[in-house]
């Protein structure tokens, strides 16, 4: 049984998917950079450039989040994303055997939009990463099942985009 999830933004397209793959790489920063690589790939056949871009960035970050926390204490992880291409989306699933951790339920808001941070330097150093995820991508979810954590992090082109 999975543990409850947060979702946040729309919820995942059930139909319209149009091709979708799974990319295993090492769970190390080499295999991130693999990773954003391919999901760019991806991304432009659907999105415009910036919107690849920020969906690129946004996975980028919550892959170097998964490297850096959930394994830091074991050997033999894995690292996936499953990727789906819609007519009007592209949606990322990343999976990893790591420690359990909810990143979304950390989340309020994009810390550089409160009113008590006038000065970059009173900026905080942790979670910052976690707000341009959010405010990047369109929809996420969490859901751990079977020891795996799954984060969805999904974009929709916009109205206006060609």
């Amino acid at each position: 049984m999975a543990d409850a999830s947060s979702l946040s933004g729309p919820e995942p397209p059930g139909d319209g998917i149009t091709s979708d793959a799974i990319i295993q790489v090492a769970p190390t920063l080499e295999g991130v950079r693999l990773l954003g690589a391919a999901l760019r790939g991806v991304c432009l056949q659907v999105l415009t450039d910036d919107e690849a871009s920020e969906m690129e960035l946004a996975l980028v970050e919550a892959a170097t989040n998964i490297v850096k926390h959930a394994f830091s204490d074991m050997t033999g992880g894995q690292l996936s994303a499953e990727l789906k291409i819609g007519e009007t989306f592209v949606e990322v699933v990343l999976c990893d055997n790591g420690a359990a951790f909810n990143p979304l339920l950390t989340h309020t808001s994009a810390p550089w939009a409160e009113d008590d941070y006038k000065d970059f330097d009173d900026l905080p150093e942790n979670g910052l990463g976690l707000g341009l995820i959010v405010a990047l991508t369109d929809g996420q979810s969490y859901h751990r099942e079977n020891g795996k954590n799954a984060l969805r992090l999904q974009k929709t082109r916009k109205p206006d985009s060609n």
